[in-house]
This record gives C-alpha cells, sequence and structure tokens, in this order.
C-alpha cells in the first residue's frame, strides 16, 4: 500500500520554544504511520527523518521485541483457566461462542486494546459485559500486562460510578476480564444532543455540570486509591438508560505508588483530552492530569466544541501546552458565568493554579448547582491581561512598536485608558436603560410560572432551566446597584417566589439556597415595615422547606420567626399581611405537631392562636386582596383543627367545626388553593362520620371529596397538594369498600391512583407516605379479589411497600402511624407465606407485626383501630403456629385475637381456625399420655367455639359459609358445635 507524503516541515531546536514537543508529535506521527510496513520501507523512513532516530528507533525496537516475544505462561486470576489452553489464533468471537464460563451473545463495543461483549455467565446466569484482548496483541507481553492492569485497577475500586470487575482470567489463548452490564450509550454518542439524559428540566449547562461532578466522585475515588486515570474523554463516560454515570477504560492507569507501566518520555493519553504535563517527557503527572482532561469534557458539554482542535496531534498538543483557547462564554454567550469559571480554574496550564483533587471539582460544581457561591474566582485584571498578551503576542508587539514610534509611551497609555473609560460608560448606560424593563419582565415571569405549574399536569421541560436563569439575573440586576435599597427588595422578593417555583419542582435544596440568598439580601438592607413583612415571609418560607427536608427537625427555625413576626404584630399600626404570615407560620407548625404522637394537644393551642390573631375587626382593615389571603387563612386554620380534635379522640367536635368550615368554602370562587381546602375538609367530615361509625355518611362525602378534586384536577392538573388529597381520599373511600366486600370498585379506586398520574413531582417524606398507603391498599386489594396471580403481584407490592415504610420510620420513629402501616403490611405478608405453605416465615411476620403495633398501643392504648389490628395480627400468628404443631402459642394468640377484635369476622374466622387445627392435631401427637391429649383437643375445640358463636351472634349470613369449610370437620361433632347448626339455620 502506498504511504501518504511523508515530507514534515523543518523543525526548530530543541532549545526554542515548542521544539520539544514538535519533536515528540511528529515522531508519533511517523511511529503510527508506519509501525505496519516493511523493513525496507521503515529504514528509507529512518533515513529521511535522522533528526528524529533518537525517539523513533526505540519505538520500533519495542514494537520489534512485542512482536517477536512468545507469550508468557498464563497467570490468570480465574479458577476457571483451561490447563490445556494453546496460544494459536483464535477465529473471531461471534454470538453463541463460549469463553470458559461465558457465552457470547453480541458485540457491544470495540477499542484500542479490546472487544466488549454482552455474555451471559452460565455459572450465576447473570448478564455481564466481556471484554477480550485483541487477539493480534495476545503475543505481546507488553499489551497482557497493560489490559490485566486495567482489570486489577478496576477491581480496586468500589464506587457508584465506577463499573465492578467480577473475575479475570484466560482461556485458550485469549484474555479476558468479566465486569457488570451497563445499559446505555456513551457520552460521545449524546453529546450532541440537547438531551444528555441525566437530569431532567434543567439546562444543558445544569446538566453537563451534574454529570461532570458525578464522574469527578468517581475520579477522587481512584486518586484515593493512587490510581490516575489518564485517558478521561466522553468515550470512556457511559450514560446509563436510568440517568446515572459511569467511568469506563482504565486501560492507561497509573499507580501513584508503584508506576509499573510508565516510562519517562513516553505519551499516554488521547490528544485532544491529555493534559500539559502528559505530553511533555519527565514530567510525573497527578490527579489534577484528570481534572484538566474532565474539564476539556466539561467545556465540549457546554459548547459542543473542544477547547483545544488541530489539523495535526502537534498542533493539538502546542495548542494544550499554550494553553490557548477561546473562553467559554465566548463560545456560548448563554452559559452560566460561575461555570466558565470552574471550567476555566480546571483548565488552567500550570497543575498548581487547578483543583487541588477532583473532588475539589466536584464539590464546586454542585455549589453552582444549588445556587451558593462557588469557591473559584474569575482571574483579575492582571492575570487576564496576561493571558490576553500570551494569546496575542504579534499583535501585542505590533501595537507596542507603533506606541513608542508614533504616539509615544505617555500617549499610548492615555490612548488605553480612554478608550476604556469609553467603553465603561457605553456599557453602563446600556444596563441602565434596560435594567428596569428587563427586571419587570422576570417578576411577571414568576407569576406565569406559578400559574403554569399549576394548571400543568407535568412541570415545565425548561422549568428548572428557566429558574436557573431568573436566578443568575436577579443577582447580575443586584450586583449593578448593589447599595440601592428598593433594587435590594425586589431581588430579595424575586428570589422568594423563585424559591416557591423550586419548592413545587421538587427541588427543595435549591428552593432553600434561594430563600436563604433573599434573607442574606434583605438583612443588610435599611430597616423598614415592608423589609420586616418580607422577612417575615422568607422565615416562614425557610422553616416550611426545612420540615419538608428534615420532618422531625423545626423547632430553631419556627423560634426564630415567631420571634421577628411577634413584635411586628403586636404594634398597633401593623399591616394585615403581617398577621396573615404569623398564622401561617403557626399553622405549618401546628400541621407538623399534629402528626407527632404526644404534641396533639400543642398543636391545637397553636391553631386556636393563629385563629385569634385574624378578627373580624383586623381583618376588616385590609385591602380586598388581604381580606380575602385572611379568610382562606382561616378556614385553612379550622379544617387543620378539626382533624386535631379528630386526631385526639374528639370527632363530635370536629364535626361541629368542620361543617361549617365546608360551607364557607364553598361560597368562594374556585381555584387551586381553595379546591385544595374544599376536598382537605370535605375528606376530614368523612373520617369523622367514620370515627361516629356514621359509615353510610362517611362514604358520601369521601364520594364528594373525590368528585370536586376530580373536577378541579381538570384545570389545575399540577396543584399537587390537591392530587395528594384526591389521592387520600380514594384510599380511604376503597377500605371502606373492602369492608362491604366490594373488591372490584374497591380496586379501581386505588389502581386509578397509579395509572392516572404520579402522585406528586416532589419526593418528600409525606409522598413516600402515601405511596406506601396507596401501594398497601393496592395490595389488599388484589389479595382479597382471588384472580389469577393475585398472590404474586400483592407479595410484591407488600415487599415494596414496606420497604418505603421501613425508611419512614428510619427517618421519624415517633410516627406511630407508619409503624401501624408497616404491621399491617407485614400481616398481610404472613397471610400470604401461610396460603404458600411456609409457615415459619409466617410466623416470623406476624410477631414483627404484633411487636411494632405493641408501641402503637403503648402511645393510644384504648383507641379502637389500633386494638382491632393488633387482634388481626394476634390470629395471623394463632394460625401460623397451628400449623407449626406449636399448640401453646396458637391457643394464646387466639385467645388475643378475639379479646382484641371481638367484632371483625375475618379474625373470628381465623381464631377459630387456629383453633380447630391444634384440636385435631393434638390426638395425632406420639405423647402417651392419651387422656390429657383428648383433654387438651376438647380445650381447644371449645376455644373455636367460642369464636364461632361469636361469629354467628354478629353475622349469621356469613357465619352460615363458614361453618361449611371443611376445615371444621374435626370438631363437628361436638356438641356445641351441633348447636350452632340450628340457630345458624334459623
Amino acid at each position: 500500500m502506498p504511504h501518504p507524503e511523508t515530507n514534515s516541515p523543518a523543525l526548530p531546536p530543541d532549545d526554542q520554544a515548542g521544539g520539544r514537543l514538535n519533536r515528540l508529535a511528529t515522531a508519533m506521527e511517523l511511529f503510527l504511520q508506519f509501525r505496519g510496513s516493511d523493513q525496507h520501507e521503515r529504514t528509507a523512513m529512518l533515513q529521511q527523518h535522522a533528526e528524529l532516530a533518537d525517539l523513533l528507533e526505540p519505538m520500533f525496537a519495542d514494537l520489534d521485541e512485542e512482536e517477536q516475544a512468545p507469550p508468557k505462561e498464563s497467570t490468570t486470576l480465574s479458577l476457571q483457566a483451561d490447563p490445556s489452553a494453546n496460544h494459536t489464533a483464535p477465529k473471531p468471537l461471534q454470538p453463541g461462542h463460549q469463553i470458559g464460563d461465558y457465552r457470547i451473545v453480541r458485540e457491544a463495543g470495540r477499542g484500542g486494546m479490546g472487544t466488549v461483549f454482552e455474555a451471559q455467565q452460565i455459572s450465576l446466569d447473570r448478564r455481564v459485559a466481556l471484554k477480550v484482548l485483541h487477539p493480534h496483541l495476545s503475543w505481546s507481553a507488553g499489551s497482557i500486562t497493560r489490559f490485566r492492569n486495567e482489570a486489577a485497577a478496576a477491581a480496586r475500586l468500589q464506587h457508584s460510578a465506577i463499573v465492578p470487575i467480577y473475575e479475570v482470567g484466560e482461556w485458550h489463548g485469549l484474555h479476558f476480564f468479566s465486569m457488570e452490564f451497563v445499559d446505555g450509550r456513551p457520552l460521545n454518542e449524546v453529546l450532541h444532543r440537547e438531551r444528555l439524559g441525566v437530569r431532567d428540566g434543567c439546562t444543558r449547562a445544569v446538566e453537563a455540570a451534574e454529570l461532570v461532578a458525578q464522574v469527578a466522585d468517581a475520579l477522587q475515588h481512584a486518586h484515593g486509591h493512587s490510581l490516575i486515570h489518564r485517558d478521561v474523554k466522553p468515550q470512556n463516560i457511559m450514560i446509563t438508560n436510568g440517568g446515572s454515570v459511569r467511568l469506563l477504560d482504565f486501560g492507561l492507569v497509573k499507580n501513584i505508588e508503584v508506576d509499573s507501566n510508565t516510562a519517562h518520555g513516553t505519551f499516554f493519553g488521547t490528544p485532544h483530552y491529555c493534559s500539559p504535563e502528559q505530553a511533555q517527557p519527565d514530567v510525573d503527572v497527578g490527579p489534577q492530569t484528570d481534572v484538566f482532561s474532565l474539564a476539556i469534557v466539561l467545556y465540549e458539554l457546554i459548547t459542543r466544541h473542544r477547547p483545544f482542535e488541530g489539523a495535526t496531534t502537534r498542533r493539538i498538543l502546542q495548542r494544550i501546552e499554550s494553553g490557548m483557547f477561546r473562553p467559554l462564554r465566548q463560545v456560548t454567550p448563554s452559559a452560566p458565568r460561575d461555570l466558565e469559571t470552574i471550567c476555566h480554574k480546571a483548565l488552567e496550564l500550570d497543575p498548581a493554579a487547578r483543583y487541588a483533587t477532583a473532588g475539589e471539582l466536584a464539590d464546586d460544581l454542585r455549589r453552582f448547582l444549588r445556587i451558593e457561591p462557588i469557591k473559584a474566582k474569575p482571574p483579575g485584571t492582571l492575570v487576564r491581561g496576561y493571558k490576553w498578551v500570551r494569546r496575542n503576542r504579534v499583535r501585542v508587539a505590533l501595537w507596542t512598536a507603533f506606541s513608542v514610534i508614533v504616539v509615544g509611551g505617555a500617549g499610548s497609555y492615555m490612548l488605553m485608558q480612554h478608550q476604556a473609560l469609553v467603553t465603561a460608560e457605553h456599557e453602563r448606560k446600556n444596563l441602565d436603560r434596560s435594567e428596569d424593563l428587563g427586571f419587570q419582565s422576570i417578576e411577571q415571569t414568576l407569576t406565569l410560572l406559578n400559574t403554569q405549574l399549576e394548571r400543568s399536569p407535568s412541570p415545565p421541560v425548561d422549568g428548572n432551566a428557566r429558574v436557573d436563569e431568573i436566578v443568575r439575573v436577579c443577582q447580575e440586576f443586584l450586583n449593578l446597584r448593589a447599595q440601592d435599597a428598593r433594587r435590594r427588595l425586589r431581588v430579595a422578593a424575586a428570589l422568594d417566589s423563585t424559591s416557591n417555583i423550586y419548592r413545587q419542582l421538587g427541588q427543595f435544596e435549591a428552593a432553600l439556597a434561594a430563600c436563604t440568598r433573599a434573607l442574606e439580601i434583605v438583612a443588610s438592607t435599611t430597616d423598614s415595615q415592608p423589609n420586616q413583612r418580607l422577612k417575615g415571609r422568607l422565615l416562614l418560607r425557610k422553616f416550611q422547606l426545612g420540615q419538608l427536608l428534615h420532618p422531625t427537625r423545626g423547632d430553631t427555625e419556627f423560634a426564630e420567626a415567631l420571634s421577628h413576626l411577634l413584635p411586628l404584630c403586636l404594634d398597633r399600626d401593623a399591616d394585615l399581611s403581617t398577621n396573615i404570615i404569623y398564622a401561617e407560620t403557626l399553622l405549618a407548625r401546628a400541621r407538623q405537631l399534629s402528626s407527632v404522637f404526644g404534641r396533639h394537644h400543642e398543636a391545637e393551642q397553636l391553631l386556636t392562636q393563629a385563629l385569634e390573631i385574624l378578627p373580624d375587626e383586623k381583618i376588616a382593615s385590609g385591602t380586598a386582596f388581604l381580606k380575602k389571603r385572611a379568610e382562606m387563612c382561616r378556614l385553612r386554620t379550622s379544617t387543620s383543627l378539626g382533624i386535631a380534635l379528630l386526631k385526639s379522640g374528639q370527632a363530635k367536635q370536629a364535626l361541629a367545626l368542620l361543617r361549617p368550615t365546608q360551607s364557607a368554602l364553598l361560597q368562594l370562587p374556585k381555584t387551586a388553593v381553595s379546591s385544595v381546602q374544599l376536598t382537605y375538609t370535605t375528606a376530614a367530615i368523612g373520617s369523622a362520620q367514620e370515627a361516629l361509625g356514621q359509615r353510610g355518611a362517611a362514604e358520601q362525602s369521601l364520594r364528594e371529596a373525590i368528585e370536586a378534586a376530580d373536577a378541579q384536577l381538570q384545570e389545575f392538573p399540577g396543584a399537587h397538594a390537591l392530587r395528594h388529597v384526591w389521592a387520600r381520599c380514594r384510599v380511604r373511600l376503597s377500605n371502606i369498600m373492602l369492608g362491604k366486600r366490594k373488591f372490584e370498585e374497591a380496586e379501581k379506586l386505588v389502581r386509578d391512583i397509579t395509572t392516572t398520574s404520579s402522585i406528586s413531582r416532589t419526593e418528600t417524606s409525606q409522598d413516600r407516605h402515601l405511596r406506601a398507603q396507596v401501594t398497601s391498599q393496592l395490595a389488599a386489594c388484589v389479595l382479597l379479589s382471588g384472580q389469577d396471580g393475585s398472590i404474586a403481584e400483592g407479595k410484591q407490592l407488600l415487599a415494596s411497600s414496606c420497604e418505603v415504610t421501613e425508611r419512614l420510620i428510619g427517618e421519624q420513629p415517633d410516627r406511630m402511624e407508619f409503624r401501624a402501616l408497616l404491621a399491617g403490611d407485614l400481616n398481610n405478608l404472613a397471610a400470604v407465606n401461610g396460603q404458600l405453605g411456609e409457615h415459619r416465615h409466617a410466623a416470623r411476620l406476624a410477631r414483627q407485626a404484633i411487636a411494632l403495633q405493641e408501641r402503637v398501643l403503648a402511645s393510644k392504648p384504648k383507641d379502637t383501630r389500633a386494638n382491632l389490628f393488633m387482634g388481626m395480627h394476634q390470629s395471623q400468628l394463632a394460625l401460623a403456629c397451628a400449623h407449626l404443631g406449636e399448640y401453646q402459642p396458637a391457643t394464646a394468640a387466639a385467645i388475643a385475637a378475639i379479646d382484641r377484635a371481638p367484632d371483625n369476622l375475618d379474625t373470628l374466622r381465623i381464631a377459630a381456625t387456629a383453633a380447630t387445627i391444634c384440636s385435631a392435631a393434638v390426638l395425632q401427637d406420639t405423647d402417651p399420655d392419651e387422656a390429657q391429649r383428648h383433654v387438651d383437643s376438647d380445650r381447644y375445640a371449645a376455644l373455636a367455639i367460642r369464636s364461632l358463636k361469636m361469629l354467628a351472634a354478629r353475622n349469621a349470613r356469613f357465619a352460615s359459609k363458614v361453618l361449611k369449610q371443611s376445615v371444621f370437620t374435626p370438631i363437628r361433632s361436638h356438641p356445641d358445635f351441633k348447636a350452632l347448626l340450628p340457630s345458624n339455620k334459623r
């Protein structure tokens, strides 16, 4: 094959700038071009480029040594290696071929060292990625060493963003290692797409920052184990289908403790992504090398261009060594300034000027994502000037010569000063003309975004991006005139609105950061009444966000808000809005306390105070807008007080308070807020009616609540608070339908929640609690339906609910409703395992349920519902122990079940079943005391008949069906059982 033209331009001597780099790059190009040529062509090339012989001859000598060296004895780490393996060149691997314990499925990728296959590990029946060294490299001892070093390096690391290695081995001359198979695409394939697939609802710049932060975490982990990757590039970064990021290919890794595969003067890496020190011989590389390469990836993600380009490798390396690249925001003006600062710091020519570690880079990127001040600082005037001069040496030289010869030094200085002043004045005037109009647009955009979120079933695709941009503009607007008090208040108010939008988007950390920044601005502003009101509103929002992030906390933030608001409310000239903020603060705290055991009465006191702070005469003094806000605040408080009374066992008082509240809400215009409150209040009325035994009325109230919510969700599908109430109403109505044995309707009510849309776009403890309730209720419906596949689906749903609820208990151990929910799920799992014959597992689950329910009963020993659930758990334990032949525990649990839940039909039936099993089984025992066995059998039979009598007294029709079940055959001859039959027939 003819070779392309090999003449190269004249090279500068080594002592000239860039000469050494040029020689190395040219030598590399020639080596790669002629590595496959015959000896004659190679000799001619060496004669033609005699000035590079000192570099080229060692390269070809190493190549010849590797090609001629016989393969070394296998040092495989795999137990699967075939001792009879030969070293003949294998045929190309195809789907279906087997390598040791692995069967090839398909080729997934190909690189310089090897081919990656999707494979099945036969012994463990799992899907893996199998990397096989290219056959033509299997004769090279150096290639084998580098291949195994890659596996050894990755195997040392255990990080979520690094693919784990399973096994390293050799089979019939093929060297391989297996690793986790990752479903996804390499970054270079999605690099130029609008969405990278890492984070939804944000700008590409924010998504790029998130991606690079995750890779930096992985690099930091590797650096902590003394490993430098040295080949960070898009091809070696995988984005999984789930949106996580994985770092691949440790083939060029360097162990900075051992340094076994690095020779000075040898270039490693990919030219476009290498660091300046990688291109220099006799220069050790450290963690900053990977930081530089990762910064190139970040630059390319944001701008869609690499910072260092060139027609040849030599030209690329020259640019890297000189640090010459266009500033990021010149390429992409819309890029955030902070992100440019981070990227430029990581691209510093001097390693000491970069981030010291990849972890520091990740930390600064996450500060940017949380809208916090970053640690990196933009370069100062002198540094920028130095870099500009370095990039424009020729232009500077010509201008300097002109200044000295024509104008003179003083004239040149004055000319430059004048030009700077003219430019600055021009920019200031442009900003002054546009800033006020621009900020009005920002304020209008915030209002529109709030409305859009309420009326959209899902958040806007660019929702986060738009809010991120608003935050940036707010800060720039403030920076223009930082001492202007009016401007500071406008920015703080805008950040308050921004915080609320972030909260609706589920970005609670970002919401808290925006709120905190607004408080900082207000704190540094001259004291005034509007300023104090805004500070009170921000303190309330900070408290609410703190509760969302940490449900068990809030005491400090609540006290801080009260200490600020109370003196303002005591002022006789206080504006109505101040009282509203104070009442909303009390309301938010009361809602939190009402769910904490032992603090219901404290919540009632706070709600009573909230109503007192908004008397009629105070409301009458406000504007029409404030009057509406105050009235809505009072209605919300009344509903919360009714619910608090209901939780403390005062159902009649609760119902008396909730009914007029519902009537008042019906008179209001329908908005997202009023609709949420109306549904919330109607549902609370249903709960009060159910507590009073008015099941028909409770069912009707819940249906009305659901119907009202359905209508309003058509207009406000994005009102997630409304969707929360709607979902809870359906769960509670479904439970009533189960009690009426209307299984199909009960299942549809709950399944519609999971199929219509997501419960919420957020992920708070409230969301998790609701998700667990929905999943648990659906499991109960599915299991009771008795359809094909119901047991398998029900078991899966219960396991999912248990997982979520266990997390909730870990977060808030004092929330008894979480323990009760988990106990119920464990009880149902015990029933499922009993049906499957796994009685020992069922007994263990029932005991766990009982232990949880004991904690609940300790907090409210007289609660009817808590006692009912305890009876249900005891009946499941009785049944499991009866099947296991544990008669004493079984009968003790059956007695406890009857005592705790004497009105529950299923509990009585299960207790009777357990006692009957014990009565029949004890007669079959090998105990020689036959008389005692008959005594025990009669005692257990009497217990079963007692339970059946209670069942017949409560529901004769249901009892007639139960008595016909074959399980009761062993006690049919008992006189008391026979006595049941005639009475039952009547």
